[in-house]
């Protein structure tokens, strides 16, 4: 990460100092900064490490986030004219797709993003191995809503006012959605929502892409799922190695004064006589 900070405008960053900051963007613990100094670079920083990259002829960037991956779409002027790629980062990994016209809608997952651009096609890429891998393209038209957690890729299709689930590259389900404006999965990627603002409509979905709830409001303009704390390897670590065994001891008797259940009702019982027994007999007096 960042070890000195950011110091007279000047940011320390794997033994380097970077003077020329033109953007830097941060999100879900991870941070990217493209300087366009003498010479280009790209600079990709998280809890778990850091990566630089060294470019040419880049005319714009934007940087997008997923949970554990930064990703910079980005075009270059070239004699030919302008060309388009997106390039992934993480501690130990750097992956490179070109794409062949601009963007101009992205979705990104860890191991998946989806694309929609000018030629109005929807593409999607799914991570195999070392590269991502170009796994289906449909064409949509401009107001197309797309989505992606995991290996689902969900879109909405303006024309035909469907909301389609794909797994992979495979066609899993199609619901109608009139007018929706925004699809949002989960933090857990568990569940799927899918809104309008103009006619309120709100849809829920599971993870296979199969509508389980629905509802109408009188206006909508926005949704968002509760907050959720993802665990970290070390914290999952902790819980399978978990013994009930270790603190069920504490809530144990002694073997040397072992209660019986049996036994305590009766004494119960037995008490509860002789109370009565007593307050009749004072009645009685």
């Amino acid at each position: 990460g960042i070890k000195d900070g950011i110091k007279d405008g000047i940011i320390s960053l794997m033994g380097e100092d970077i003077k020329k900051v033109d953007i830097i963007k941060a999100k879900h613990g991870q941070m990217m900064i493209f300087s366009d100094d003498r010479v280009q670079r790209i600079f990709y920083t998280s809890r778990l490490g850091t990566q630089k990259k060294t470019l040419a002829n880049v005319s714009s960037v934007e940087f997008f986030f997923s949970q554990n991956r930064g990703f910079a779409l980005m075009t270059k002027a070239t004699k030919g004219g302008k060309t388009y790629s997106l390039e992934t980062f993480t501690h130990d990994m750097i992956t490179t797709n070109n794409i062949d016209a601009e963007i101009k809608k992205i979705k990104v997952a860890d191991e998946a993003f989806v694309t929609y651009d000018t030629n109005k096609n929807v593409t999607f890429y799914k991570l195999d191995k070392f590269n991502f891998r170009k796994i289906k393209q449909v064409q949509k038209e401009d107001d197309c809503v797309i989505s992606v957690s995991g290996s689902m890729f969900c879109i909405f299709d303006g024309e035909t006012e469907n909301i389609e689930f794909y797994d992979g590259g495979d066609l899993r389900s199609v619901y109608s959605h009139q007018a929706c404006t925004n699809i949002i999965w989960s933090e857990t990627g568990l569940n799927c929502a899918s809104i309008s603002r103009s006619t309120g409509l709100t849809q829920l979905y599971n993870c296979n892409g199969k509508l389980f709830w629905k509802k109408i409001y009188n206006r909508i303009l926005n949704f968002q799922w509760r907050p959720f704390h993802r665990l970290s390897k070390e914290e999952k670590n902790k819980l399978s190695t978990y013994s009930i065994e270790k603190y069920k001891k504490g809530f144990e008797s002694s073997s040397g004064a072992e209660s019986n259940l049996d036994e305590l009702i009766s004494e119960w019982k037995s008490f509860l006589v002789g109370k009565r027994n007593l307050l009749t007999k004072n009645l009685v007096a």
